[in-house]
């Protein structure tokens, strides 16, 4: 090897060594830093809940938007007996106008042993709960945008 390719070999070797040397520095002190910060911004959520009393039960609607790489919304709607910290998921699905209070499911009692859920228009439903306890769930949705064939039904 000549005096000017062994020059050139170790500068080369000094530029590697001082490249790896810094991507490992940075994932030793700074990425545990900026992990959380780079999660959150990618994945920011945020839950809205309203709570109810009906008799002697006590129903959460939660409406949760996601942006990721792509917005998701989801509305949920909970029921519990009164003071009981159990509670039990009675209808999940995607509605079609996100923010717009027409969304978001109006819940009442049609006898004392029926709660009805009525919401105007749905993206797509993926869960139903059809009796919980001594109740009967009935739902009336006007409208489903597109119905999941893969929706998950309990009776």
């Amino acid at each position: 090897m000549t005096r000017s390719s062994a020059f050139w070999f170790k500068s080369i070797l000094k530029m590697l060594l001082g490249i790896v040397s810094t991507v490992v520095l940075f994932c030793i002190l700074l990425f545990p830093i900026t992990w959380p910060l780079l999660l959150m911004w990618l994945t920011a959520c945020s839950t809205t809940t309203e709570r109810m009393s009906m008799s002697a039960y006590d129903i959460r609607i939660d409406e949760t938007l996601c942006k990721t790489l792509a917005a998701t919304y989801d509305v949920q709607v909970f029921i519990s007996k009164t003071g009981d910290r159990k509670q039990t998921l009675l209808f999940k699905y995607d509605p079609a106008l996100a923010g717009h209070p027409s969304f978001l499911p109006s819940v009442r009692f049609s006898d004392p042993h029926t709660l009805l859920i009525s919401v105007d228009e749905v993206s797509s439903t993926s869960f139903r709960r059809y009796e919980w306890e001594n109740l009967s769930i009935e739902y009336d949705i006007r409208s489903i945008t597109y119905p999941n064939p893969h929706e998950v039904q309990e009776r």
